[in-house]
């Protein structure tokens, strides 16, 4: 039997068509494959990929404080306990920008309140610092533990070890001071220095913040890892009414730091001895 040789492509149009259509074959062939064969590291890379967008979607809705936009990312699948590059969560960004109603979104998707950044700090010590007494009693109210001390070195909060009550302390914040020690905050814990609550309201002469110490039980005579009591500091760092405070309570202006140095001392070097007078010896 012949077979016409037209079958065989020997035009050169049957030639080009038959090339063409062998490689569009493979073409698809191959597509087909890869789509069939996807790596499980693919797929886990595409589903990082995707997960990482809905979480910047999450940090991008709490920078414009917009409440709707937080609910509809996490909706989507955005993961509240995520952590930004410094260990920042949702919770401490709603927290030290005093955002009441996503921090109250943030609870009850399951944000943890126990979770520090890079630099040791919990959400309520944020809180805390930057003076939001409504966020503080959120946090309390929901399991937060206002004893909790961080870890590591950070400017804004200045020591290692240092509590919430001791981050409202340094910032004056007196409402929120009262809420941390109606909830159980301990008033004479030391930080990795020595300071206490007291030092620290002594240190940025907070009259009130100090009375309130006082009342509450802080002892006068706790010292820092220099030696010095809450009226040297509050010597130090000129602040008369404090010292009077002090006094009334029964500091000693005759206890030595390291270097032998009385609050007496360091007030008459600081030209204003008429102070501790009285108490002369």
């Amino acid at each position: 039997m012949q077979v016409s040789s037209f079958c065989f492509g020997k035009s050169p149009f049957i030639r080009l068509f038959t090339a063409i259509f062998v490689v569009a074959s493979l073409m698809l062939l191959s597509s087909l494959t890869a789509a069939q064969e996807k790596t499980p590291a693919a797929a886990a890379k595409e589903a990082l990929e995707a997960q990482e967008k809905l979480d910047v979607s999450l940090f991008y809705a709490l920078q414009l404080g917009n409440t709707n936009a937080v609910s509809q990312a996490i909706r989507q699948g955005a993961r509240v306990n995520v952590r930004d590059p410094d260990g920042m969560t949702p919770m401490m960004y709603a927290a030290v920008n005093g955002q009441e109603d996503i921090v109250e979104i943030l609870i009850r998707n399951g944000a943890d309140l126990h979770l520090t950044d890079a630099n040791g700090v919990s959400a309520l010590m944020q809180a805390s610092w930057a003076g939001y007494p409504r966020v503080v009693e959120l946090l309390i109210a929901n399991g937060a533990n206002p004893n909790l001390r961080r870890a590591f070195e950070q400017n804004r909060l200045q020591k290692k070890g240092m509590t919430a009550l001791m981050a409202a302390s340094m910032t004056g914040n007196l409402e929120i001071a009262k809420t941390l020690i109606k909830k159980g905050a301990r008033i004479n814990v030391q930080d990795d220095e020595g300071e206490t609550a007291l030092s620290y309201a002594s240190r940025g002469g907070y009259i009130e913040i100090v009375k309130l110490l006082l009342r509450e039980g802080a002892y006068t005579e706790v010292k820092d890892k220099y030696g010095r009591t809450p009226l040297a500091v509050a010597t130090i760092f000129q602040h008369p009414p404090i010292i009077r405070i002090l006094l009334g309570a029964g500091a000693d202006p005759y206890s030595k730091d390291l270097n032998g140095t009385t609050p007496v001392k360091y007030a008459w070097a600081l030209g204003y001895r008429d102070i501790l007078t009285p108490v002369g010896r």
